[in-house]
C-alpha cells in the first residue's frame, strides 16, 4: 500500500495541475470574448458618420 501512495498523489496533482491550466484558458477566452462584445457595442454606438459624404458636400 505504502509503495503506491506516491504514485496516486503525483497523479491526482497532475490532474489538479491540469484542471488548473483549463480553468485558466477558460477565464482568458471569456475575458476575452466580454471584450470584444464591450468593443462591437462601442462601435455600434459611434453614430454613422461617412467622411466622403462630408468630402462632396465641401
Amino acid at each position: 500500500v505504502e509503495r503506491f501512495e506516491p504514485c496516486n498523489q503525483r497523479i491526482s496533482s497532475a490532474i489538479h495541475s491540469r484542471e488548473k491550466t483549463l480553468s485558466s484558458l477558460l477565464d482568458k477566452s471569456h475575458s476575452d470574448y466580454r471584450r470584444k462584445s464591450r468593443m462591437s457595442k462601442m462601435v455600434t454606438l459611434v453614430p454613422p458618420y461617412n467622411a466622403f459624404n462630408a468630402v462632396d458636400k465641401v
